[in-house]
């Protein structure tokens, strides 16, 4: 099965093996030069760069199981939004301090940023996920700029503060999963 790890479709020597090649095909193709090793890892977890792969029969044995190359990429999504109903729910019954009531523009930028960051809580679950079943660990550096990026992309189609500095992005991730957990427990 294919996976994407910093914006690079890797295939495990498992997965290799499971399409019909060998170890032996994997290691000569290696030492050849006809593909590159994207990260090492133990017990067939070693992930190659399917895009460096030069031998088309190898591709070809590749995309009979697991499908084509290109369409792998799309389907393969690290972040995800999706409305989150709660958050809007509890900002539509909060009130301020003197009582009146969120205007409804900035209960939609509330809402609109609480859902981009539960996509960006799940996929960076994914990605700590699936660099530990490779037996490495997540570059947070790499991660928050790829984060950062993503989120200003996601700032057009769900209008709310634009966060562009990969830090400020983190800060403010982190101060809302502390208050994640209030408007959780406050529901009607």
């Amino acid at each position: 099965m294919y996976k994407e790890f910093d914006n690079t479709l890797t295939i495990s020597v498992n997965d290799w093996c499971d399409a019909g090649l060998t170890k032996n095909m994997f290691e000569h193709d290696s030492k050849q030069g006809m593909l590159s090793i994207y990260r090492r890892g133990l017990n067939g977890n070693t992930l190659i760069d399917v895009k460096s792969i030069r031998r088309p029969d190898r591709l070809n044995a590749l995309e009979r199981v697991y499908g084509k190359i290109t369409d792998a990429k799309s389907n393969n999504l690290i972040f995800n939004v999706e409305i989150d109903t709660k958050a809007r729910s509890y900002f539509t019954t909060y009130s301020k301090p003197d009582g009146s009531p969120i205007e409804p523009n900035r209960i939609e930028e509330y809402v609109n940023r609480a859902s981009i960051f539960n996509g960006l809580e799940k996929g960076l679950k994914q990605q700590i996920a699936a660099r530990a079943k490779s037996g490495s660990r997540l570059k947070m550096g790499e991660f928050w700029a790829d984060a950062a990026d993503w989120f200003l992309n996601q700032t057009e189609k769900y209008p709310c503060q634009a966060i562009g500095n990969s830090r400020s992005l983190e800060r403010a991730f982190k101060e809302y999963l502390k208050e994640k957990i209030e408007y959780k427990d406050k529901q009607i």
